[in-house]
């Protein structure tokens, strides 16, 4: 829903005094004893843990009152109880009112409530769906479009994605992870200078996310600028380890070093490729990746490690076959 916060106490007036006003009702059916006491009561004690101090990222949220609905749908059925016993009397139906009244009540609200049942259940078919369906209602919510987005990824529509990616960074340009989102969307269907573009914008906000940066590094090679390329994952690679997952870690590295090799400086190759596999020990591509530049140094028995080690990850790698049989045979 994206209800917004209050931040002045202006805005806060109305409603606290609406509160104020319901909560001395209750106190005073409290004092008089009277079962109404209870309906309130529970609705708003239910509600209170999670509209205090307790931390929530949306004010609005329908989970948050099931439990409380309950004491709303007692409320209804009691006084719709009393109100069919009240025109039964003035209507003279005393008598009628049991055999058709309520059964015909019962029936209509059933039904109706069953064919709105029906109609949300196919919003809530798919992901996609859903989302399309918060959007339409709610166009200012850009975590909506993003999820929209992150949806039809899942579908591989990736075009599409981008699409809902833009919409929300439309409406919040600061949506760091909508924008990393949208870059990636982008790469994917080809469109890679929009989305080295974007992931500059996230990177000056977040200079030290690593697997931007990893990105940043793979749409600079494919636009042929290698050295910059290089430069992004090297960056990447320096990046904490407490702000980058081994596998984004391994991954920099191991980039750095391909692209090193490409260039002819093995021994730098190697050293990176040793880093990538440090950080992350089951990472069959970079453990190929070393028995292969092991092999062509002519290191074999080093080479061999390496190798087993990517089947023994990976036991249908052919690639990794095929050097290890090499690496035998010029053992042998």
């Amino acid at each position: 829903y994206r209800w917004p916060v209050v931040n002045s106490i202006g805005d806060a007036v109305t409603p606290i005094s609406i509160l104020v006003v319901v909560a001395g009702c209750i106190v005073i059916l409290i004092r008089r004893n009277l079962p109404l006491a209870f309906v309130c009561a529970w609705f708003f004690l239910i509600l209170l843990p999670t509209s205090s101090f307790i931390p929530i990222k949306d004010m609005l949220f329908e989970h948050r009152a099931y439990l409380s609905s309950a004491a709303v749908v007692l409320l209804a059925v009691l006084g719709g109880h009393h109100l069919l016993t009240y025109l039964g009397t003035r209507l003279a139906l005393r008598h009628a009112q049991p055999t058709w009244t309520a059964p015909a009540l019962v029936a209509a609200i059933v039904l109706s409530l069953g064919f709105a049942t029906h109609g949300r259940n196919r919003t809530y078919q798919s992901a996609v769906s859903m989302w399309r369906d918060v959007t339409t209602k709610q166009p200012v919510n850009a975590r909506a479009f993003e999820n929209l987005g992150t949806a039809l990824v899942m579908q591989g529509r990736k075009r599409e994605a981008a699409v809902e990616f833009s919409r929300a960074i439309i409406v919040d340009r600061d949506f760091v992870s909508a924008r990393a989102n949208l870059g990636n969307a982008l790469m994917e269907t080809g469109q890679v200078q929009p989305a080295f573009e974007q992931y500059r914008e996230v990177l000056r906000v977040q200079p030290n996310n690593a697997d931007i940066r990893v990105n940043l590094g793979h749409a600079l090679r494919i636009m042929g600028r290698t050295q910059e390329s290089l430069e992004a994952y090297r960056t990447a690679s320096e990046v904490s380890p407490d702000l980058a997952t081994p596998r984004t870690l391994a991954g920099a590295n191991f980039n750095l070093g391909s692209g090193l090799a490409r260039q002819g400086k093995l021994d730098e190759a190697l050293a990176a490729i040793r880093e990538a596999v440090r950080i992350w020990p089951d990472y069959e591509k970079g453990h190929y990746g070393l028995g292969r530049l092991l092999l062509n140094k002519g290191r074999i028995d080093q080479a061999v490690i390496h190798l087993r080690k990517a089947l023994s990850i990976n036991p249908a790698n052919p690639e990794a076959q095929r050097a290890l049989d090499e690496a035998l045979s010029k053992r042998n």
